[in-house]
């Protein structure tokens, strides 16, 4: 490489003649976004709350799992082309996140990154409008993806804590997510509730996972991408009860039924989870509904020993 090269390349990560015009940005890696034009669009953080709150009033808690699953995708793209392009897998991730600063998604400071996890604080996010509960839903599925490819395994990205409630800066921790749920001390207690309900239900498989869409638990017979099944569950789940909220019904459970087996769900009252089970579609959806009822009946007595994601 030439000096020339050199100087320009380093000119980039420092993002030293960064301006845009227009939606075009200059001073950022070429091929960051789709088109070597780096052509963004410009939201305002007004715009930005409009878009969370319709897509939250349509989808209730599913909109959490929309937009963290858009940023995961988003992430996982934007570090894998960075990596062609930058030598050092550190450099790329850090890089990432200045142009993620850069293009207004706040400020990351104090990265540490480590074999086991990656710790970071997320200063002046755009996402912390909703009271009292961790709320960077995009942010933490973009780390997530970045963290994914990074470690090259699959991995949880936790808000540990968020200004939303609070507090001065937004913190989160990025681990390998087999390690992290073997590590999880109260895992047995909600494998009974799902083992007594696969008793009851002869479930072909069945998992609880998050309102969020996470997967918590799974036991399966069959060969199925539980974590793609429960991202689709969650804004399902939340597009139905919004459903029922304006037929001023109350919904008891949601059942898909296809022509080789059946699909149900239903989510704890407190919002925390669901327990979703796959039929036989002989199955009859009354008394399954009855074990679902008693599933998540049990696992509202274990509100405080869920694991933090």
């Amino acid at each position: 490489m030439s000096t020339g090269q050199k100087i320009k390349e380093l000119e980039l990560k420092s993002f030293k003649n960064f301006s845009f015009f227009e939606g075009k940005i200059t001073g950022i890696i070429s091929g960051i976004s789709d088109n070597s034009e780096n052509r963004f669009v410009i939201m305002s953080k007004q715009q930005f709350q409009l878009w969370f709150k319709t897509l939250k009033n349509l989808f209730q808690q599913g909109a959490n799992s929309i937009l963290y699953r858009i940023g995961r995708e988003t992430g996982k793209t934007l570090l894998t082309h960075l990596n062609t392009l930058i030598l050092s897998d550190d450099e790329a991730f850090n890089y990432l996140l200045l142009a993620l600063n850069k293009l207004g998604w706040g400020k990351y400071w104090n990265t540490k990154i480590e074999s086991e996890q990656i710790t970071l604080e997320l200063h002046n996010p755009i996402e912390a409008y909703e009271d009292r509960s961790t709320s960077c839903h995009y942010v933490q599925g973009i780390l997530e993806g970045m963290g994914e490819i990074y470690m090259e395994t699959p991995v949880f990205a936790i808000e540990e804590s968020c200004v939303s409630q609070k507090n001065r800066f937004c913190t989160f921790k990025i681990v390998k997510r087999e390690k992290y749920l073997e590590e999880w001390e109260n895992k047995s207690e909600f494998d009974e509730v799902l083992k007594e309900f696969d008793g009851k239900a002869k479930s072909k498989a069945s998992f609880i996972m998050t309102q969020e869409g996470h997967v918590l638990i799974k036991h399966l017979n069959e060969d199925l991408n539980c974590d793609e099944i429960a991202h689709l569950n969650s804004p399902m789940l939340g597009a139905a009860t919004r459903c029922s909220m304006e037929n001023k019904w109350t919904l008891n459970q949601l059942v898909l039924m296809g022509d080789k087996g059946n699909l149900m769900l239903k989510g704890t009252s407190d919002g925390k989870a669901m327990v979703v089970a796959i039929l036989d579609k002989n199955a009859s959806p009354g008394l399954i509904g009855i074990a679902l009822k008693q599933a998540c009946e049990k696992l509202e007595k274990l509100v405080d020993k869920y694991p933090k994601l």
